[in-house]
């Protein structure tokens, strides 16, 4: 059995807007996912309090709406979602739960950063 797996390409694109003035930031962002014969798209925007606590909302075509809250700590963040679908499959469904959590780096790529990380994928 032979299995050939179909290109897929991605676009992601998304900012941090300071509002002036104020602890708050807008966060848009939005995906572009093809596989030369599907096409679908999502997008998102969130607004963050405080580089701490985040709330926003968001819309993928043709399948679903959805609200998110999550709050973050020294690179840990946890947060909950909910997905209200707006397919065919809302007459199944009342929508679905998830909670999240993880870690994020910050990556200092910078000449005059002493401990620099380096990309295998570079050398």
């Amino acid at each position: 059995y032979e299995f050939q797996m179909g290109r897929t390409l991605y676009f992601m694109a998304g900012s941090n807007i300071p509002i002036k003035n104020t602890l708050f930031e807008v966060i848009p962002s939005m995906l572009v996912k093809s596989d030369f014969t599907f096409t679908t798209g999502e997008a998102t925007v969130r607004c963050r309090y405080n580089k701490f606590l985040s709330a926003g909302v968001g819309y993928r075509w043709n399948d679903a709406v959805y609200a998110v809250l999550s709050a973050e700590f020294k690179g840990f963040y946890i947060g909950y979602s909910y997905d209200y679908p707006t397919s065919a499959i809302a007459k199944a469904s009342s929508g679905s739960h998830e909670i999240f959590a993880g870690y994020s780096l910050k990556l200092d790529l910078s000449d005059k950063n002493r401990h620099k990380h380096k990309s295998i994928r570079i050398m």
